[in-house]
């Protein structure tokens, strides 16, 4: 069927250049079935963090996880915040 997983989605946003038009959204299109996941909204927020829109990412870096990156986007967030 055309049921893709996730892990199946960021294959596939694997073969797309990070930002791209493409890349972007994939990623949107995974934290909208599965809002729950930490990889799919970390993957949103830095999306939004990319785009220089610090406070759309702020509710996806809620549910990022604590993972590495998700620690490191969160610090790239605060610095956003105090410029």
């Amino acid at each position: 069927g055309s049921e893709m997983c996730i892990r199946d989605r960021f294959m596939v946003a694997q073969t797309y250049e990070v930002g791209s038009k493409e890349f972007n959204e994939v990623m949107e299109l995974a934290v909208r079935m599965y809002p729950t996941d930490e990889t799919a909204n970390l993957n949103a927020a830095i999306i939004r963090l990319n785009n220089g829109d610090a406070d759309a990412a702020k509710p996806y870096l809620d549910r990022a996880g604590d993972s590495k990156e998700a620690d490191a986007a969160r610090k790239a967030y605060e610095m956003m915040m105090m410029q």
